[in-house]
């Protein structure tokens, strides 16, 4: 994506990553579904960026440490 011109010699560019859980498949409250969802999103902006990702189950089962 090409980056917005606001200015002759202003450009700007958004970029987004998000990260989903869903209830109850990766947490049953809703601190631990931000938390599922947070860790899905990192884990885009560590490899791809401006992507989406989706908690991983196995990472659901684990503790909070």
């Amino acid at each position: 994506m090409s980056p917005l011109r606001i200015d002759p010699e202003i450009e700007v560019s958004i970029t987004a990553s998000f990260g989903i859980a869903t209830y109850p498949t990766h947490a049953m409250s809703k601190e631990n579904l931000i938390r599922q969802a947070d860790a899905a999103m990192y884990r885009v902006k560590s490899t791809t960026k401006n992507s989406v990702g989706i908690a991983r189950v196995e990472d659901a089962t684990r503790p909070v440490t």
